[in-house]
């Protein structure tokens, strides 16, 4: 018989492992050191809901959690040089200021955006830079991302 203790073990071991080679593919897809493009309607969110999108270019897994009303909520990592895609229920963010963070999981630096509000359908993008200082984040319906880039807040 096993444990509750070890069963609860095993099973974070397995989530991590799965969302690992999750994120490895992605990684793996990933071309060059230029964060991915989104175009019209990829990766959409449903209208009840939204999503997180992480594209870091740091050389280390980072951790990313979402800030609203002072509360910290991990949403998960995302491997080094990798993509991580984080969909969440509208609730969960509108109507409050938000912020991402992200921390390395070998590290004590933590990068934290500016405060910025979602609406249901809308998309966060955090590309995450190799030194982590330049990070930043775009807020945008999916049809609005530019080809190229844009102009977005600075991560602090």
């Amino acid at each position: 018989m096993v444990s509750p203790l070890v069963r609860s073990g095993l099973n974070r071991m397995l989530r991590s492992l799965s969302r690992l080679s999750l994120l490895s593919v992605a990684a793996a897809c990933a071309h060059g050191s230029r964060a991915p493009e989104l175009g019209p309607n990829v990766d959409a969110p449903g209208r009840d809901s939204v999503l997180v999108r992480v594209a870091s270019q740091y050389p280390g897994a980072v951790t990313v959690a979402l800030v609203r009303e002072h509360v910290q909520t991990t949403l998960g990592e995302v491997s080094a040089a990798g993509v991580g895609r984080f969909p969440l229920p509208a609730s969960a963010v509108t109507g409050a200021g938000l912020e991402l963070v992200a921390t390395p999981v070998a590290g004590h630096e933590t990068v934290r955006t500016l405060p910025f509000r979602m609406h249901s359908g809308q998309v966060a993008w955090l590309e995450v830079s190799p030194t982590l200082a330049g990070s930043r984040v775009l807020v945008k319906w999916p049809e609005e991302f530019p080809r190229g880039g844009a102009r977005p807040d600075r991560a602090r």
